[in-house]
Order: structure tokens, then C-alpha cells, then sequence
């Protein structure tokens, strides 16, 4: 959670040569004139670039649903994978394969997904709960602290579900006394 460390112009410099890099692949390989390569370039999801509407997107999301709330985190975790792949500004897509693979102890993975989930809806505690949680079970307390404190801000401000600050409380009492989360 620490983002003083992030040496941001030399991310800046290394996402900008990549992007490069990728851009001469795809005309060596004769890809920069395919029209929907372009679209996605230009800004649009892949959802978007193929005609897929929001009903569509929800019909798939409520498959995935289904197989996480079944506990197939094979089958859910492919579904969410796809959504965040062709609909990646949709939170809660990040959210839902973030808790597929914190049911299969990902943890790196789920934090991962759950930080994007927080990049797209930042006011929502239950990305920085779940995050706290993937940290103490890595054994990462400090940043499992951290993250229970944001979560707890969110909470205390409306965002997020009733007993989110709840949560929040509980868990940073729970890592305060020394033990699991």
C-alpha cells in the first residue's frame, strides 16, 4: 500500500518504451491496420468492439456468480478472468476474481485483482477488507494494518456495506492483539 516507493517518472518512461515495443510488433505483424485493434487502441473495451451490450456483460457476470456462490472457482474463476479481460472498467469484475482466488489462497494474484477493484471504485471499503485479509495471510501485518485503516475511513464516511467500519474494527482489534484477522 505503500506508493512513496514508485519511482513514477521511471514508470512513466517504462510503460511509454513498451507501449512502443508493442506498437512496432503489431505493425510488423501486419496488426495495426485491424479495425478493431484500433478501437481497443483508441479507448474501447473489447466488450464494446465486439457489439457485447451491458445485458450481455451481466448475463455472463451472473454465470460466474453462480459458479463462485457453487464453489466451482475453476469454472468462476474463467468467467471473471474473460470479464476483466473484455470489460476491464467494471469494479466489481476485479472484486469477484479477486475473491475467486482468495478461495484458492492466491494471494498475490487477489490482491492484485482486488487493487484494481480499488482503482475503479476507491471509496469502497470491501476491496481494501479482502486486501487486508490476502495480507495476513501472507503473514504481511504492517500493510494488513494499513489497509484495515483505509477500509475503516471508507467505511466511517457511508461508503460500502453497513458493516464494513464493523469489519474494519474487528479485524485491526483482532492484528492489534497479535493474532489472524
Amino acid at each position: 500500500m505503500n506508493l512513496d516507493s514508485i519511482n513514477r517518472p521511471e514508470m512513466l518512461r517504462q510503460v511509454k518504451d513498451g507501449a512502443e515495443i508493442a506498437l512496432k510488433a503489431l505493425a510488423q505483424a501486419g496488426l495495426d491496420k485491424d479495425p478493431n485493434l484500433r478501437a481497443v487502441l483508441e479507448g474501447q473495451t473489447i466488450a464494446q468492439v465486439r457489439g457485447l451490450t451491458r445485458a450481455d456483460l451481466e448475463t455472463i457476470y451472473a454465470l460466474g456468480f453462480r459458479f463462485l456462490t457453487g464453489g466451482d472457482t475453476e469454472r468462476a474463476e474463467a468467467v471473471f478472468f474473460q470479464l476483466c479481460f473484455i470489460d476491464p472498467l467494471e469494479a466489481k469484475n476485479h472484486y469477484c476474481l479477486g475473491v475467486v482466488r482468495q478461495m484458492k489462497q492466491q494471494w498475490d494474484a487477489a490482491i492484485d485483482d482486488f487493487a484494481r477493484f480499488c482503482a475503479l471504485d476507491a471509496t469502497n471499503p470491501e476491496g481494501y477488507l479482502r486486501i487486508g485479509e490476502c495480507l495476513v495471510a501472507k503473514g504481511d501485518r504492517d500493510q494488513a494494518f494499513d489497509a484495515f485503516e483505509v477500509a475503516l475511513l471508507e467505511a466511517r464516511k457511508g461508503h460500502g456495506p453497513k458493516n464494513a467500519a464493523e469489519q474494519a474494527e474487528r479485524a485491526l482489534s483482532v492484528l492489534a492483539k497479535g493474532g489472524q484477522a
